[in-house]
């Protein structure tokens, strides 16, 4: 720079001066306009950074909600509805009439007389009478007159071994004088040959599938009460119940896919702990006449339509891609659930507060048209009416929020999660069987989760399907509000007289029904 400068200042020539101010104006105008360029790069770059910033934000919050939260649903901008005898959901009413509102079980009483000597008499009489003595008072016992209080205890669980002896009798036919040695019937059993009685292995089962109790766990609480069995020997128990099972968990899938309602899909994760077998899914295809499991290794779309074989009607689901195929099916009304929608917004409402609180409102209101409803002709009704108008407001607040936000925004996602698939969402308005949404399906699942987080899945795959049928019977009893282990035992019992057994929804029946 320095030998330019002095080249210039001793050029005399004007022709040569005027030549270098030309191309130093030259460059200048080149160098101000990659300047211009370089300043809009950076701002460019300084809004791409602000903007990749806040997504990352938004995405934060949502993942924030999904697995640290407490898992509650609501905006808190609704009052909680505590009216006791509001009517609940057409599609959740019980196929099998209310049961009784006397108490299943009245607690066993017993009288514990209490009575105090004649110096502990005495000395509460005293507090009250300092001028007593022993010399003057005369006790005299009041029949008939006591103070009553009632008080509820505990009887520590009890195991003890009950020797059965079979009397033997001998019958000797008077004309042909043949003597036959008979022996006389003893208690039930699971197997021939037991050792464990009917009633320890339903404890076994509803310890683990019921109340969610590890077998290991059940086995250290046996052990501190006196009795030591292995492990094994309680999965065998287990094992042998669900084969009593297994033809009825076979006829509650049938129960589900004949009764008038849509059928509910859905699956969740199952751990398979043995090195040599790998972790499947626990799907679930339920409505309200049942809830029918089945382990299967894989996610295949094509195990839902096993489930669903020979079934036409309507179907609810999430928007799992193995569900897209049922659109080609002539035979199914694919319906999507609304809850998971709304959940896809929730997730967002910090970040998109103000979108997300009109959204989220405006689908809560679809469930409070269907709350209005006492009968399925209202509810044809109310749908094509209310529920219409209301689906025509969420679909230009979608639409608005998706021309309001880059592609690739979380909240543009949630509006093309519902938007891509609005012919199924709005299923539900010309098909009366379908809900507006798929927590049947989650509410019975999350028994199975709950079991899943205690004792992390099923150590083999024998041991997945043996969970498979107690969960399907336990989940279906809970259905129409019957005791699991009663119903259990019930079906032991019809095996063993060569009985076919009815299922929780038809025995519920037959109970309510004998009961009028």
């Amino acid at each position: 720079m320095n030998t330019v400068e002095r080249l210039i200042r001793q050029e005399k020539n004007p022709e040569v001066l005027r030549e270098i101010s030309l191309f130093i104006l030259q460059q200048s105008e080149l160098m101000a306009k990659e300047n211009e360029t370089l300043k809009k790069k950076i701002a460019d770059k300084k809004q791409s950074q602000e903007w990749l910033n806040a997504a990352l934000q938004a995405h934060l919050h949502k993942l924030q909600r999904r697995f640290f939260e407490n898992g509650r649903e609501s905006l808190g901008t609704r009052k909680r509805r505590t009216d006791k005898d509001q009517q609940l959901l057409l599609h959740a009413q019980s196929l099998a009439g209310e049961p009784s509102k006397v108490e299943k079980f009245d607690l066993p009483k017993e009288e514990q007389p209490h009575f105090a000597s004649a110096l502990k008499v005495l000395a509460l009489a005293q507090s009250k009478d300092p001028g007593l003595t022993k010399e003057t008072a005369e006790i005299t016992e009041m029949e008939g007159f006591a103070e009553t209080s009632t008080e509820i205890t505990i009887t520590e669980r009890v195991y003890k071994k009950v020797v059965h002896k079979r009397q033997k009798y001998k019958v000797k036919n008077t004309v042909t004088d043949k003597e036959t040695i008979v022996t006389a019937p003893g208690p039930l059993k699971l197997l021939p040959g037991s050792r464990y009685s009917i009633d320890f292995a339903l404890s076994v089962v509803g310890g683990k599938f019921l109340n969610h109790l590890p077998y290991e766990r059940q086995q250290r609480d046996m052990k501190r009460l006196g009795l030591k069995i292995p492990v094994m020997t309680l999965f065998r128990l287990a094992e042998q119940v669900s084969v009593h099972l297994e033809a009825v968990a076979d006829q509650i899938r049938k129960d589900v896919l004949s009764a008038k309602l849509a059928c509910h899909l859905d699956e969740t994760r199952w751990p398979i702990l043995s090195n040599h077998d790998d972790d499947g899914q626990m799907w679930i295809l339920s409505n309200q006449a049942g809830s029918y499991y089945r382990f299967e290794p894989t996610r295949s779309g094509q195990i839902a339509d096993e489930l669903l074989k020979g079934f036409t009607g309507a179907v609810l689901t999430d928007k799992f891609s193995g569900y897209h195929h049922f659109r080609k099916d002539a035979g199914l009304v694919w319906g999507l659930c609304w809850a998971h929608a709304r959940r896809e917004f929730l997730d967002l409402k910090v970040a998109y507060e103000a979108e997300v609180n009109r959204i989220v409102q405006a689908i809560d209101d679809l469930f409070d048209i269907e709350r209005k409803a006492r009968n399925w002709d209202e509810l044809a009704v109310l749908r094509k009416t209310e529920s219409s108008e209301k689906l025509e407001e969420i679909k230009g607040l979608l639409e608005e929020g998706r021309a309001n936000f880059f592609d690739q925004d979380d909240f543009c996602k949630a509006a093309h999660y519902v938007l891509s698939a609005w012919k199924e969402f709005t299923a539900f308005v010309d098909d009366i069987r379908l809900p507006l949404s798929n927590n049947d399906a989650e509410r019975a699942l999350r028994h199975a989760v709950l079991g899943r987080k205690n004792f992390n899945g099923s150590k083999t795959i024998n041991g997945a399907d043996v969970a498979a049928i107690l969960y399907t019977v336990i989940e279906s009893c809970k259905k129409v509000e019957l005791d699991p282990i009663d119903y259990m035992r019930y079906v032991i019992t019809e095996n063993q007289s060569d009985q076919q057994s009815l299922t929780p929804l038809e025995w519920a029946k037959q109970l309510r029904s004998s009961a009028i």
